[in-house]
């Protein structure tokens, strides 16, 4: 199954609030335009915010967001998310953007001052994650902090490629 839209565009949800998804797979093409705006594609969620816990999901599919705007936001769980939660995420496929492309999350942010998003026991493999400007990584893309860095506990990148003009880490 494929899945296309325009600016907050996910395989399970295209935003979502503070709720659960769990055990969920995804085997399908994401792919979002953003039309001129930032845009928001993941695998499971476009956006996601406040408190939204994710756990126990795989994504065996190609996710994409509009390589010709500035900003997308494009991850293989989550394209954007703040104060969220993965745990026992599984992506493998390719996940392309502008910039923010990451394996789990393109983009991260913190909620309150403490509240930060936490990635534990996931795994990106057999994965070309690539922006075609700026900003990507194994498993996230970038992250915003404000005091409250992001958790990043058991995770593991293995037998993929990451790539951008800058800003590119495994």
């Amino acid at each position: 199954m494929s899945w296309y839209g325009d600016c907050s565009v996910g395989g399970i949800c295209g935003v979502c609030f503070g709720t659960f998804i769990i055990n969920c797979e995804n085997s399908g093409t994401v792919n979002g335009n953003s039309n001129g705006m930032s845009g928001y594609t993941g695998g499971i969620v476009g956006q996601a915010r406040d408190d939204l816990e994710i756990g126990t999901v795989t994504v065996t599919a190609n996710v994409s967001g509009d390589t010709t705007n500035d900003t997308t936001y494009v991850g293989g769980i989550i394209g954007e998310g703040t104060s969220v939660t993965v745990t026992a995420a599984e992506v493998t496929g390719d996940i392309t953007g502008t910039e923010y492309v990451g394996g789990i999350a393109g983009y991260g942010t913190y909620g309150a001052a403490t509240v930060t998003c936490q990635f534990e026991d996931c795994s990106v493999e057999k994965c070309t994650i690539r922006a075609t400007g700026n900003f990507a990584g194994g498993i996230y893309g970038s992250y915003r902090a404000n005091g409250a860095q992001p958790i990043v506990s058991g995770c593991d990148v293995s037998d993929s490629s990451v790539l951008a003009n800058s800003n590119a880490g495994g």
